[in-house]
């Protein structure tokens, strides 16, 4: 029987022009309220007993309570991150391990973090000046944000009346080959390289739950409360999960990492953005990621001078532990216009003076390798992305039936949001591929180096635009066997490459599902799920050791949606040795 004759089925039983970093206010408890955030000297605990240089003892939280307890609207004195002390500790401990190791410097304690609610901040603020000793470091207030809807509501995922167009020929020049696109095309054939295993956490403020094309949009996919009396703009966040995770159902859209686990966490319900960030971090496992996909407005010099979540101590430590602790963070840079190296912001964006270990994302002209006017920049923008022109869930300019909803898509999502998004969906897969092929966890470190050497040169100071194929050479993968399109059609034909010893043979093993088995003596794991397993083709390498791969696809209806995973073991003609190359997946439309 001839290579790749074999039947398979056999085998296996805003607007457009809004769609950037937009204000929203998670800080604000109450309308009058403002949150400060208050950071002790190092040796400090607000629980604790304290003294002073000068020997001075006293209980910090009374005395913090006798200042502010009088003022009108009786403030509250509380740890900005609450989790228990142990975990903080813990974190700590770790975060400051995984600096020493990087030669980096060592995180703040987050448990030297207070937060007070209070209607009267300046008065506050001038009350923490008279506590004695240097015992407060730093007292400021959490710029304010601006909140907009609520609520949410539960759908199954399917394609509800009328029928949806399949619009995912909008992305072939995001998805497709660089320079123009960042080439998902070369990542998703990679098993692991949609996102397997992974958890992104998008911290922003609500959603469109149960939307027809992102099933994972359920109200169990919160992460903590969900958000209560806002006015939060669902159609912006919703875009963001869109790009991420759209369903593979042959209408909508395709998510760029739709194999990853997604969770959403609301700005409002988890107390603002660095306990949010410290909720994510404490449900998250190294390897996963975090989207920071809005930002401040801190009104410095203009109105809209938007910055990105570091730019407060408390947020940039939050985000440093996580990255030290191996989870990693994807950050807009902003829509702000800003110079992000400007002496004004004090070196906040500057690595030689900290560095949170976040990607900090720009955005493009749509596809043209030009900053977008309202793009951020600066030495600290690592990478950029598409930020205009950007196919996604929400919004409805490209598709409303009947105003639902559920059914909103748009073509003209962007701004720094857009392309934070597309470069988490990067994130997510290169994680899940280095886990799945390479047997390990992929470091913050790692994947930011990546993403930055590894690219299209833009202009403008906003980082390279990622070269996926690139990146995966850089990695070493694929290795051996590759496909040359995830998906192929009912009736089609799949075609790949194999490579191994010259005038040797190469066994293509196909099974339903993938696994993890050492085999003593082979250079890597069967990817494979060992119990269903089977040879599918035997393959002659030539005298260049290579092979074409062609897999003819039946016309049978029962087979769309059929996902594979292959993997092949070449063989060796001088001594006769098995190697077994990195895995591939292939989906049948």
């Amino acid at each position: 029987m001839s290579p790749g004759s074999l039947v398979l089925a056999a085998l296996v039983p805003l607007l457009a022009a809004q769609g950037g970093m937009e204000p929203v206010d998670a800080a604000s408890p109450a309308p009058e309220a403002s949150r400060l955030h208050v950071r002790l000297a190092s040796r400090y605990r607000w629980t604790e007993r304290v003294r002073t240089a000068a020997g001075e003892e006293f209980d910090l939280a009374p005395l913090l309570a006798e200042l502010i307890e009088p003022l009108p609207g009786s403030p509250a004195v509380r740890p900005l991150f609450p989790q228990p002390a142990a975990v903080l500790d813990r974190w700590h401990r770790e975060a400051s391990e995984a600096a020493a190791a990087q030669g980096r410097s060592a995180p703040d304690h987050l448990g030297r973090w207070l937060e007070i609610v209070t209607d009267r901040p300046e008065e506050v603020l001038a009350g923490l000046e008279r506590v004695p000793g240097s015992v407060v470091v730093d007292a400021y207030r959490e710029p304010a944000l601006v909140l907009f809807g609520s609520g949410t509501s539960a759908h199954p995922g399917n394609d509800i009346p009328p029928a949806t167009p399949d619009f995912t020929g909008l992305q072939t020049g995001i998805c497709g080959p660089a320079p123009i696109g960042l080439d998902f095309w070369s990542l998703w054939p990679v098993s692991g390289g949609r996102g397997r295993g992974v958890t992104v956490f998008h911290l922003e403020v609500d959603w469109y739950f149960g939307h027809e094309d992102v099933s994972q949009l359920q109200p169990s996919a919160w992460l903590g409360p969900p958000a209560t009396g806002s006015m939060a703009d669902r159609d912006h966040a919703t875009s963001v999960i869109g790009i991420l995770a759209a369903d593979r159902n042959g209408y909508g859209l395709d998510g760029v990492a739709d194999e990853a686990r997604i969770r959403v966490g609301s700005l409002v319900g988890l107390g603002g953005i660095g306990p949010a960030v410290a909720a994510a971090a404490a449900a998250a496992r190294p390897g996963d990621a975090i989207a920071l996909i809005l930002g401040f407005d801190i009104q410095q010099v203009k109105p809209r001078d938007l910055v990105p979540f570091e730019y407060l101590d408390a947020c940039f430590m939050a985000v440093q532990t996580a990255t030290l602790r191996g989870i990693h963070v994807v950050e807009a840079a902003g829509n702000g216009t800003n110079d992000l190296d400007d002496p004004r912001f004090g070196g906040r964006f500057d690595r030689a003076v900290r560095d949170s270990g976040a990607i900090l994302v720009g955005a493009t002209d749509g596809g043209r390798l030009v900053r977008q006017g309202e793009s951020n920049y600066g030495e600290r923008v690592d990478v950029s992305a598409w930020g205009d022109a950007i196919p996604a869930t929400g919004f409805g300019n490209l598709f409303l039936p009947g105003g639902d909803v559920l059914q909103t898509y748009t073509d003209g999502y962007g701004g720094t949001s857009g392309a934070t998004s597309l470069v988490t969906g990067a994130v997510a897969g290169i994680s899940g591929a280095i886990s799945t092929q390479l047997g390990r966890v992929a470091t913050p470190v790692e994947v930011r180096n990546l993403l930055g050497r590894h690219g299209t040169s833009v202009l403008g100071g906003i980082g390279r635009r990622p070269d996926l194929r690139r990146i995966l050479a850089a990695l070493g993968l694929p290795d051996g066997l590759a496909l040359d399109a995830l998906e192929t059609p009912r009736g089609g034909v799949a075609t790949g490459s194999l490579r191994g010893s010259a005038g040797g043979q190469a066994f293509l093993l196909v099974a339903p599902a993938p696994g993890r088995l050492a085999i003593p003596g082979l250079n890597r794991p069967l990817l494979l799920d060992p119990a269903t397993t089977a040879t599918l083709a035997v393959y002659p390498l030539g005298g260049a050791g290579t092979a074409a791969v062609q897999l003819p696809i039946p016309s049978d209806v029962g087979l769309a949606g059929l996902e594979l995973e292959l993997q092949a073991a070449t063989l060796d003609p001088v001594g006769g040795a098995l190697s077994l190359t990195s895995s591939v997946q292939l989906r049948i439309r």
